[in-house]
């Protein structure tokens, strides 16, 4: 049984994230764990400097910080511009968009084709989830989208 319940009214994205108080590198246990799940992801799917790890509300950099470390290249989506901000100034290629169908077609069509995305903590503040999970889709490379291609997104 699920109690999960969930109103259709919500905050617009743009009056929550333009100015970000919380950086995710603050916390130092949240930094050891995300450097062991980069040093563990990469090994598994054996990302290389051929490959593109993108992280879809990638705060600060705290994640993509440790894929750079290994010479995997990646692209950060952060909607804030404060903490995107410090991602970039970190030497994290940032762009500073909210995550949907739209951003990801534009960064598709821009050449950037992931393979590996990583949502840590996003989806709860998504308005439209369907639009978001098909921009996942539309952003991985063809051959490495082939375990979402059974998900189907209704309009």
């Amino acid at each position: 049984m699920c109690f999960l319940v969930q109103l259709e009214e919500f905050e617009q994205p743009e009056s929550i994230f333009s100015e970000y108080a919380y950086f995710s590198s603050y916390s130092e246990s949240w930094l050891q764990h995300v450097r062991a799940y980069a040093d563990r992801i990469s090994e598994r799917f054996r990302l290389t400097e051929r490959s593109l790890v993108v992280e879809v509300a990638s705060n600060d950099g705290y994640l993509l910080q440790y894929f750079v470390q290994k010479g995997i290249p990646v692209l950060g989506v952060e909607p804030a511009q404060n903490v995107a901000a410090v991602a970039r100034k970190n030497g994290i290629q940032t762009v500073t968009r909210f995550f949907g169908e739209q951003t990801a077609s534009d960064l598709s069509a821009e050449g950037h084709k992931a393979s590996l995305i990583v949502a840590n903590n996003v989806l709860a503040h998504v308005p439209d989830v369907n639009g978001f999970v098909k921009g996942l889709k539309l952003l991985l490379k063809p051959q490495e989208s082939l375990p979402l291609n059974s998900l189907t997104c209704s309009d």
